[in-house]
């Protein structure tokens, strides 16, 4: 049976309220209020989805989708180049949108590629680094091993004896797989709200390998 992400239901009718009620108050704003909407709805989402959604199916639907990520986003080949384009990709994103973040891609201990775009400080090359950890440590997204600490209802250090100022289960950080190979390196967005951070890396490696088909 396939499963109804729930969160993204109600996200959607969330918005399209908040699109209605701002075309019938002619409301020129309406639009910057709606990206304003779909940020703050991103919690209240989660905690409405799991009213209509067991919360064991609901955690177990998120996690499969996020291994799906990874089994379906590996690359042919990752060198210098590809790290460039993504990372210009990514900083194009993030100028289009108006998006406060950090980007980091690394291969190894080898960085690639570094932005901060406005908005940002030192603080989100430090949540970079905790998030990296994460990835090389276990192999899969930040976002993936935070979910799957919450599924448990355990935090790092209860679960894997490690130090959260070290190490942080958040989501941005993604592997960087290469087919037949293995994790190889890692890409990072901070500045969003976690699961934001995690969707625009997924967005900007999504869009690189399509192009590349």
């Amino acid at each position: 049976m396939v499963g109804i992400d729930w969160q993204q239901v109600v996200k959607g009718i969330v918005l399209l309220l908040a699109a209605l009620f701002g075309v019938y108050n002619k409301n020129k704003n309406a639009w910057h209020s709606l990206k304003s909407v779909y940020i703050k709805v991103t919690v209240a989402s989660q905690v409405i989805a799991t009213l209509f959604y067991p919360w064991e199916i609901y955690m177990d639907d998120v996690l499969e989708q996020l291994l799906r990520e990874e089994e379906e986003l590996q690359f042919r080949k990752f060198d210098e180049e590809t790290a460039w384009q993504i990372g210009c990709h990514l900083v194009a994103l993030a100028t289009n949108e108006g998006l406060p973040v950090a980007i980091d891609i690394s291969r190894g201990d080898h960085q690639l590629f570094h932005a901060g775009m406005k908005g940002t400080s030192a603080d989100n090359d430090e949540w970079i680094k905790r998030k990296t950890r994460v990835v090389y440590r276990f192999g899969h997204s930040s976002f993936y091993m935070g979910q799957l600490l919450k599924s448990k209802g355990r935090s790092i250090k209860e679960n894997y004896l490690l130090d959260e100022s070290d190490y942080a289960p958040h989501g941005g950080c993604f592997p960087v797989i290469v087919k037949d190979t293995g994790v190889v390196g890692t890409i990072t967005v901070s500045g969003l709200p976690q699961e934001e951070d995690h969707k625009l890396v997924v967005r900007a490696i999504r869009e690189y390998l399509a192009q590349e088909t």
